[in-house]
Parts: C-alpha cells; structure tokens; sequence
C-alpha cells in the first residue's frame, strides 16, 4: 500500500509496517485485524496503477506480511482470550513514539508485550499472579519461541530483545513480542498448538 496514498514520496508500506500496525492494535485491544494489499485489493497487473504499481495481485498473495499475520494469531489463540485485556499498567516505560512503542495485554495469569523497535522491555512486579514467571521471546516473523528463563514474580524484571541475526548493531533491532507466564499454570508455546 502507497504510505499515507502517497508512493512518490512516501514510498510503499513494507513487512515490518504491516506488522507493526496489526501487532499494535490487537494488543492495544482490537478485536482483531484485516489485513490488505492494494494489488489484491483492486486485481491490478503490476504497473497497472498506483495500487499495483510494484507488484502484481497474484506475487502479492504470498507477500512476507501476509504470511506472518498468522504469527499474531497464533499468540492470541495461545491464552485464554476472554479474559485478555490491553494493559499498560504491566511497563514501567511504554517507548517514546510510535516507533518506539511498547504495547503490553494480558490476562490475571499471563503477559503479552510487543516492543515495535525492540526496545528493552521493564515490568514491573506482581503483575500477573504466581510466585514464578516463565518468560520467552516470540518472534513476529517466524513465530519461533526462545525461552529466556524463569524468574521470581516479587521484583521489577528488565528484558532485552535479542539483538538481530543480520546485523550486531543496536540500531537495526527488530519488533520482538515478550511471553510471560504464571509457571504453574504449565501453558505451551504458541507453533506447539499448531
């Protein structure tokens, strides 16, 4: 999609765009969210319009952000949904901007927290119940876990998304989502489900 309907100056929307407004918003407490591609949207042949302007509707249908909303998803199914609501009071820090933005819901019994830039990520205590939280990283565009550890529940916790495969400098990071877990309620990981 052209950003802000303007690709000659703006150029167009890219993976980690798309992701980051449906990660954002879910967690921020929409209900869901539809993904959309303006090549599939109006059918055009590349160069076709400014819609289609760089690809075509059928090479569009296998675009890496539509193959990774499924990741989202995965998340969500993950934990009870019912009782899942946005929750900023789990953060010390939310980010600065948008870019920077540290979106944090959850339930009485877990804690989802993406970090749009991949920023440290500081929760604060007792923020959901056990004496024991297990912790992970989830990975937004593979929708791979990595276990981080298990830490005690009585004391402010920092975490540092890991940095990039591609690139060891700290100002390419990645958007990274954080998994916290009462230990016992024993949960499994999000592709385990699948």
């Amino acid at each position: 999609m052209p950003v802000c309907f303007n690709a000659g100056e703006l150029g167009y929307a890219n993976a980690y765009d798309v992701r980051k407004a449906a990660w954002l918003s879910v967690f921020a407490g929409a209900c869901g969210h539809t993904y959309g591609c303006s090549p599939v949207n109006f059918f055009g042949e590349r160069g076709s319009n400014v819609f289609a302007g760089l690809h075509g509707w059928k090479e569009a249908l296998d675009f890496t952000a539509a193959n990774e909303m499924k990741y989202l998803r995965m998340v969500i199914e993950s934990r009870p949904m019912a009782a899942r609501i946005p929750d900023q009071d789990f953060l010390i820090t939310e980010g600065s901007c948008n870019t920077e933005r540290i979106q944090a819901t959850g339930g009485k019994d877990y804690a989802f927290v993406y970090s749009a830039y991949g920023g440290a990520i500081i929760i604060k205590q007792k923020v959901i119940t056990g004496s024991k939280l297990v912790a992970n990283w989830y990975d937004p565009r593979t929708g791979k876990t990595s276990f981080i550890g298990i830490f005690e529940n009585n004391r402010v916790l920092t975490f540092m998304p890991p940095l990039p495969t591609a690139s060891p400098v700290p100002s390419q990071r990645e958007d990274w989502v954080l998994m916290l877990d009462d230990a016992s309620k024993d949960y499994i990981m999000p592709a385990q489900k699948y």
